[in-house]
């Protein structure tokens, strides 16, 4: 029986200096490494083939581990993991979704 691999493609647009991605899961282990002061090609977007199952992918940067994240991959599936949010993102998000203001309007 044929494995059946889906592509997953890894992004980050803030991912700079010099980094590793770590992936592993399902029987597969992958460390990719960059250094964007060194490198001619960008890094990102990744693109792996992975089988179906459970991962765990760990980001460092400058030698520091910045990210450590859970994802699942299904047969046939197209999936896009971001690595790093740029710094704010997930605030403005939130702050769009639930509809406040930085402002704090309240009497003390």
């Amino acid at each position: 029986m044929a494995v059946q691999n889906s592509k997953i493609t890894f992004r980050c647009e803030t991912c700079t200096g010099r980094g590793r991605v770590e992936i592993y899961g399902n029987d597969f282990m992958s460390t990719r490494s960059f250094n964007t002061k060194r490198d001619t090609q960008p890094f990102f977007p990744l693109t792996m083939q992975l089988g179906s199952g459970e991962y765990m992918l760990m980001y460092w940067q400058n030698g520091e581990r910045q990210k450590q994240l859970m994802f699942s991959v299904k047969t046939d599936e197209e999936k896009v993991v971001t690595v790093k949010w740029p710094i704010g993102y997930i605030s403005n998000a939130l702050k769009s979704r639930f509809n406040t203001s930085e402002t704090d309007d309240s009497v003390a």
